[in-house]
């Protein structure tokens, strides 16, 4: 595990000039970097203006910031927080605030079946836990019957479908209930890294809820804790400057790290090509991508996330099954040495991270890997083959990033910084404390003159020509 203490510099920066005399840019407040281009959540600014690399969580609750997500439902875009409560909706926020001595209780003079409540943690997680924690104060008990339900967040045309958890066979009379989640993958994929034991210790969830089956007196919840795996590092690329390129539909590609299981990127590739003897390539069919994470992330654990039609699992609006054949490469972002023949992928040192296999029945829909920590800060993705078990297009829905350690490297870029009038410059010098294994590097570029150019991207992060 990499556990580097993060580099914490004080930018004073001496610019020696020909003459005897030097000038000092300080940079001594967070006021002082709003003019720089920083990727979002890579850095964290002290107050003295000192700056350090940002720290990715593993093991989080994912309630605790679920208002910073939004996700498409309908036709609305909304963010996390309470989804749905029929009774006392004035304190249902309370189990959702970290506070447990605060809490939400249904009214007594609501029927029993309009005692439920409902969270949306914003975006989907991979939890390994639920955790209800009730009060236990003298008009405030815990409740004693209840079915705790989760979803995944796949808006079908049914709606959202819950799927219990748990359920209570005695009353509870336990502060805190704990739920432990669990994930059948069946399927007989294979390939390097690939986690293959049909059942997991974690699950997909995207809303909670709570249903008591049972009114008792003072009857109340705290609060609703959900143990995720980690930050997702997939989310956010297009804020910290990443981009995703593809072979086709790059309007949609960019999909795979929105946070939203209802939207979708196809393959060009089905079935039917198999049968008819029509096996174009990947690069043909424009069945890949590459996609830059906007910063360079230790990662340990990533899951490639396919939804299918039918069963309570289809997405709206997808047509499609997962993808089947496929290889995953990753790069920290090192330039390749020598002279490359492959115009598809730029020119970077990829590592081949898993070479899937998933044609034999039955075929597996999500794919997780677990491997050693590395740095990566770019995937590329392409079809390896066609799959002779599909009778319909193949979709990737959502891309999951998990590590654990501070952001292993980043990029700020300073605006313009007028000098005040025209100077030779002959060195820039700044104060760091730079532990083993870590290093700043600084460049500059100078100039008399400046044009300012308008540039537009696409929703993905790629620059429109």
């Amino acid at each position: 595990m990499r556990k580097f203490t993060a580099i914490r510099t004080l930018l004073v920066a001496t610019l020696c000039a020909a003459g005897a005399y030097a000038d000092e840019l300080r940079l001594s407040s967070p006021a002082d970097w709003q003019t720089w281009a920083i990727p979002k959540g890579t850095l964290e600014i002290a107050d003295d203006g000192s700056i350090s690399l940002a720290w990715m969580r593993r093991n989080i609750n994912a309630v605790a910031d679920a208002a910073e997500f939004s996700h498409s439902e309908g036709k609305k875009q909304v963010f996390g927080g309470i989804r749905e409560v029929n009774s006392n909706p004035q304190d249902a926020a309370n189990i959702i605030d970290q506070d447990p001595s605060t809490w939400w209780q249904p009214s007594v003079d609501d029927p029993l079946e309009d005692w439920w409540i409902e969270i949306d943690l914003g975006r989907p997680v991979l939890a390994h836990k639920l955790r209800f924690i009730f009060p236990d104060a003298l008009d405030a008990k815990p409740f004693r019957n209840f079915t705790a339900y989760i979803s995944n967040g796949v808006d079908t045309r049914y709606g959202v479908t819950y799927h219990p958890v748990a359920v209570t066979t005695t009353p509870n009379v336990e502060r805190v209930f704990e739920v432990d989640l669990k994930r059948i993958e069946l399927g007989l994929a294979s390939g390097e890294h690939l986690v293959e034991q049909d059942t997991l210790d974690f699950n997909l969830v995207h809303h909670v809820r709570l249903v008591p089956t049972e009114k008792n007196p003072g009857a109340a919840l705290a609060e609703i804790e959900v143990d995720a795996l980690g930050d997702n590092l997939a989310i956010g690329t297009v804020e910290r400057g990443g981009a995703v390129r593809a072979g086709r539909s790059e309007d949609k590609v960019g999909t795979i790290f929105d946070g939203d299981v209802n939207t979708n990127w196809r393959l060009a590739v089905g079935g039917d090509q198999a049968k008819e003897g029509n096996l174009r390539t990947y690069v043909e069919d424009g069945d890949w991508f590459e996609w830059d994470l906007g910063a360079t992330f230790w990662v340990d654990h990533l899951s490639h996330l396919d939804l299918t039609v039918g069963g309570g699992e289809g997405s709206r609006g997808s047509h499609g099954h997962g993808a089947k054949l496929f290889i995953l490469t990753t790069s920290d972002g090192t330039p390749a040495s020598g002279l490359t023949s492959d115009r598809i992928r730029s020119n970077f040192d990829y590592q081949e991270l898993s070479d899937v296999f998933n044609d034999r029945f039955p075929n597996q829909q999500s794919y997780h890997f677990a491997f050693p920590l590395r740095k990566i800060r770019h995937i590329f993705y392409h079809r390896s083959g066609i799959p002779t078990r599909l009778q319909i297009r193949q979709s990737v829905f959502e891309y999951i990033l998990h590590g654990e350690g501070h952001v292993a490297a980043t990029e700020m870029v300073s605006d313009f910084i007028d000098l005040g009038s025209m100077k030779s410059v002959r060195k820039l010098s700044w104060d760091a404390d730079l532990p083993a294994g870590t290093q700043i590097e600084i460049r500059s570029q100078t100039g008399n003159t400046f044009e300012l150019q308008k540039k537009y991207y696409h929703k993905n992060g790629t620059e429109v020509d």
